[in-house]
C-alpha cells in the first residue's frame, strides 16, 4: 500500500485535511451564505401524534427545553430519543440528527 500511495504522490496527513490543491473554497464560501449555522440539542422526548408527521419533539438546549417540529429535510424515522441533533436558531426545528458525541 505505501508503493502505491508514492507511486500516485498521495500522503498521509496528520490533521486529515486532504491537500490544498483539492479544496474548493469558493463552493464553502457559498454555503456558508446560504445554510444558516445551527445550534446542537438533545431530543429527550418524542410526543407521538395520531401519525407519524403529527410527532413532536422535546429538546434540551444547554439549560432550557423546548417542544418542536421537524424540519423539512428530516424525516420522522431520523430522529430518537436521547439523540444529538441540529436545531435551526430561530424556530429551533430538528434540521439534522447528529452522530453522538466523542470525547
Amino acid at each position: 500500500m505505501k508503493k502505491v500511495n508514492e507511486l500516485t504522490g498521495i500522503k498521509e496527513s496528520e490533521t486529515g485535511l486532504t491537500h490544498p490543491g483539492l479544496w474548493d473554497l469558493a463552493a464553502d464560501k457559498q454555503m456558508l451564505h446560504e445554510e444558516q449555522p445551527l445550534q446542537v440539542a438533545r431530543c429527550t422526548k418524542i410526543i407521538r401524534g395520531e401519525t407519524e408527521d403529527d410527532n413532536k419533539y422535546m429538546i434540551r438546549l444547554k439549560h432550557a427545553k423546548f417542544v418542536v417540529a421537524l424540519g423539512d429535510k428530516v424525516a420522522p424515522t431520523d430522529i430518537e430519543e436521547a439523540m444529538r441533533v441540529g436545531v435551526d436558531r430561530v424556530k429551533y426545528s430538528i434540521q439534522i440528527p447528529l452522530p453522538p458525541k466523542i470525547n
